[in-house]
């Protein structure tokens, strides 16, 4: 439950943020996974591993 100065709220108010988010993270957990903590992931891998959430998004700033 986020809320308060971090997202423009006050302090004193009771704030609750829902994010709803249509993602299976297994592929993109396996492909990270796969390419090892040291590498950097590629550009495109949150378009190649996370397509929902990339789609939302491009929409979203079109």
């Amino acid at each position: 439950m986020a809320g308060g100065p971090g997202f423009l709220r006050p302090e004193t108010e009771l704030t609750v943020r829902l994010c709803f988010v249509h993602f299976d993270g297994s592929d993109a957990l396996l492909e990270s996974e796969r390419i090892g903590r040291g590498t950097p992931f590629p550009e495109d891998f949150v378009r190649t591993h996370c397509t929902n959430v990339h789609d939302g998004i491009q929409v979203r700033l079109d």
